[in-house]
Protein backbone atom coordinates (compact mmCIF):
# COMPACT_ATOMS: atom_id res chain seq x y z
CA UNK A 1 0.00 0.00 0.00
CA UNK A 2 1.49 3.34 -0.99
CA UNK A 3 1.48 6.41 1.23
CA UNK A 4 -0.66 9.37 0.30
CA UNK A 5 1.34 12.14 -1.38
CA UNK A 6 1.34 15.42 0.52
CA UNK A 7 1.77 18.76 -1.21
CA UNK A 8 2.72 21.76 0.91
CA UNK A 9 1.15 24.67 -0.95
CA UNK A 10 3.22 27.78 -1.52
CA UNK A 11 1.45 31.08 -0.83
CA UNK A 12 1.20 31.79 -4.56
CA UNK A 13 -0.75 28.55 -5.09
CA UNK A 14 -3.10 29.25 -2.17
CA UNK A 15 -3.85 32.75 -3.43
CA UNK A 16 -4.36 31.57 -7.02
CA UNK A 17 -6.70 28.80 -5.92
CA UNK A 18 -8.78 31.01 -3.64
CA UNK A 19 -9.52 33.92 -5.96
CA UNK A 20 -11.10 33.55 -9.39
CA UNK A 21 -9.68 36.91 -10.51
CA UNK A 22 -6.10 35.63 -10.07
CA UNK A 23 -4.31 34.99 -13.41
CA UNK A 24 -3.34 31.44 -12.35
CA UNK A 25 -6.73 30.54 -10.82
CA UNK A 26 -7.77 28.01 -13.49
CA UNK A 27 -4.33 26.35 -13.50
CA UNK A 28 -4.45 26.05 -9.70
CA UNK A 29 -7.98 24.60 -9.72
CA UNK A 30 -7.04 22.09 -12.42
CA UNK A 31 -3.91 21.07 -10.51
CA UNK A 32 -5.95 20.55 -7.31
CA UNK A 33 -7.67 17.61 -8.95
CA UNK A 34 -4.72 15.34 -7.98
CA UNK A 35 -6.53 12.18 -6.98
CA UNK A 36 -5.86 11.13 -3.42
CA UNK A 37 -3.22 13.76 -2.72
CA UNK A 38 -3.30 15.71 0.52
CA UNK A 39 -2.84 19.47 0.47
CA UNK A 40 -0.97 21.00 3.37
CA UNK A 41 -0.54 24.44 4.79
CA UNK A 42 1.73 25.57 7.61
CA UNK A 43 2.03 28.70 9.73
CA UNK A 44 4.19 30.46 7.13
CA UNK A 45 1.83 29.78 4.21
CA UNK A 46 -1.29 30.64 6.18
CA UNK A 47 0.23 33.93 7.36
CA UNK A 48 1.44 34.70 3.83
CA UNK A 49 -2.01 34.02 2.39
CA UNK A 50 -3.62 36.42 4.86
CA UNK A 51 -0.92 39.06 4.40
CA UNK A 52 -1.12 39.03 0.57
CA UNK A 53 -4.90 38.76 0.32
CA UNK A 54 -5.46 41.77 2.60
CA UNK A 55 -2.80 43.97 0.98
CA UNK A 56 -4.15 46.38 -1.65
CA UNK A 57 -0.60 46.87 -2.95
CA UNK A 58 -0.29 43.14 -3.63
CA UNK A 59 -3.84 42.35 -4.73
CA UNK A 60 -5.99 44.60 -6.88
CA UNK A 61 -9.06 43.00 -5.30
CA UNK A 62 -7.83 42.87 -1.70
CA UNK A 63 -10.35 41.98 0.97
CA UNK A 64 -10.75 42.52 4.69
CA UNK A 65 -8.69 40.45 7.13
CA UNK A 66 -11.91 38.84 8.37
CA UNK A 67 -12.98 37.78 4.86
CA UNK A 68 -9.46 36.49 4.13
CA UNK A 69 -9.50 34.46 7.35
CA UNK A 70 -12.93 33.03 6.46
CA UNK A 71 -11.60 31.95 3.06
CA UNK A 72 -8.61 30.27 4.73
CA UNK A 73 -10.87 28.53 7.27
CA UNK A 74 -13.04 27.20 4.43
CA UNK A 75 -9.97 25.87 2.60
CA UNK A 76 -8.58 24.16 5.69
CA UNK A 77 -11.89 22.35 6.25
CA UNK A 78 -11.40 20.44 2.99
CA UNK A 79 -11.18 16.69 3.69
CA UNK A 80 -7.76 16.46 1.98
CA UNK A 81 -6.20 19.36 3.89
CA UNK A 82 -3.63 18.80 6.62
CA UNK A 83 -1.66 21.26 8.71
CA UNK A 84 2.09 20.77 9.04
CA UNK A 85 2.60 21.95 12.57
CA UNK A 86 6.24 20.98 12.97
CA UNK A 87 8.71 23.20 11.13
CA UNK A 88 12.47 22.78 11.26
CA UNK A 89 14.57 25.43 12.91
CA UNK A 90 16.47 27.76 10.61
CA UNK A 91 19.54 26.39 12.39
CA UNK A 92 18.68 22.77 11.49
CA UNK A 93 21.49 20.95 9.64
CA UNK A 94 19.19 20.61 6.57
CA UNK A 95 19.61 24.33 6.02
CA UNK A 96 23.36 23.87 5.51
CA UNK A 97 22.46 22.23 2.18
CA UNK A 98 20.19 25.04 1.03
CA UNK A 99 21.85 28.11 2.60
CA UNK A 100 24.65 28.42 -0.02
CA UNK A 101 21.97 28.58 -2.75
CA UNK A 102 20.28 31.68 -1.31
CA UNK A 103 20.70 34.80 -3.41
CA UNK A 104 19.24 37.18 -0.84
CA UNK A 105 16.85 37.89 2.02
CA UNK A 106 13.71 37.31 -0.06
CA UNK A 107 14.49 33.59 -0.29
CA UNK A 108 14.65 32.85 3.45
CA UNK A 109 10.92 31.99 3.63
CA UNK A 110 11.24 29.89 0.47
CA UNK A 111 14.12 27.98 2.05
CA UNK A 112 12.05 27.39 5.18
CA UNK A 113 9.15 26.03 3.11
CA UNK A 114 11.45 23.73 1.13
CA UNK A 115 13.01 22.40 4.34
CA UNK A 116 9.55 21.98 5.90
CA UNK A 117 8.38 19.97 2.90
CA UNK A 118 11.55 17.85 2.97
CA UNK A 119 11.19 17.33 6.75
CA UNK A 120 7.65 15.96 6.28
CA UNK A 121 8.35 13.92 3.16
CA UNK A 122 6.10 16.31 1.26
CA UNK A 123 6.44 18.22 -2.00
CA UNK A 124 6.28 22.02 -2.10
CA UNK A 125 3.88 23.05 -4.88
CA UNK A 126 4.65 26.48 -6.35
CA UNK A 127 4.29 28.67 -9.43
CA UNK A 128 7.69 30.27 -8.68
CA UNK A 129 10.56 28.98 -10.85
CA UNK A 130 13.08 30.55 -8.46
CA UNK A 131 11.84 28.38 -5.60
CA UNK A 132 12.17 25.33 -7.82
CA UNK A 133 15.81 26.18 -8.53
CA UNK A 134 16.58 26.72 -4.83
CA UNK A 135 16.00 23.16 -3.64
CA UNK A 136 19.02 20.86 -3.21
CA UNK A 137 16.69 17.84 -3.01
CA UNK A 138 15.27 16.40 -6.24
CA UNK A 139 11.50 16.04 -6.17
CA UNK A 140 10.90 18.22 -3.12
CA UNK A 141 9.59 21.12 -5.23
CA UNK A 142 6.98 20.77 -7.98
CA UNK A 143 6.64 23.68 -10.37
CA UNK A 144 3.03 24.03 -11.49
CA UNK A 145 2.54 24.57 -15.20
Amino acid sequence: MSATKIYLLDVNVLVAFAWDFHPHHERAREWFKHEGAQFATCGVTQAGFLRITCNPRAMEHSISPDDARNALVAFTKHKRHCFLETMPSLLDPAFSKIWPRLQGHAQVSDALLICTAQHHGATLATFDQGVSNLSPWPGVVELLG
